[in-house]
């Protein structure tokens, strides 16, 4: 039994109002804060870096820190740029033998 009050152009608005509301929501959700700051911990943290790791890029240069009363706040953005500065090159891992305690077991089996 259809509802006659349930016109196809009220059904048109409620899809269309529910698509803006679904869009606005996801775009809020994907895009991070422009300029969020971040601790020394959550930098070592994000990095899985010591605390001398950390004191050592800042005193290279590499990573700027910002002064917030008498704590070190960093931008994401910079995290960020030193972590593709100083990512090393992935193995090549295909042609070359194994080596390690892994590799004498795989070859004593």
């Amino acid at each position: 039994m259809e509802n006659p009050h349930v016109t196809p152009e009220l059904i048109e608005a409620v899809e269309a109002a529910v698509r803006r509301a679904v869009g606005d929501a996801l775009a809020k959700a994907a895009s991070p804060p422009a300029s969020r700051f971040l601790s020394s911990k959550e930098v070592r943290e994000y990095l899985g870096i010591s605390e001398a790791t950390l004191y050592a890029h800042m005193a290279a240069g590499r990573l700027k820190a910002f002064k917030i009363g008498s704590h070190n706040r960093f931008k994401l953005e910079d995290v960020d740029a030193l972590l593709v500065e100083v990512s090393p090159e992935p193995p090549k891992l295909y042609g070359v033998a194994a080596t390690g305690k892994a590799a004498k077991r795989a070859r004593a089996a």
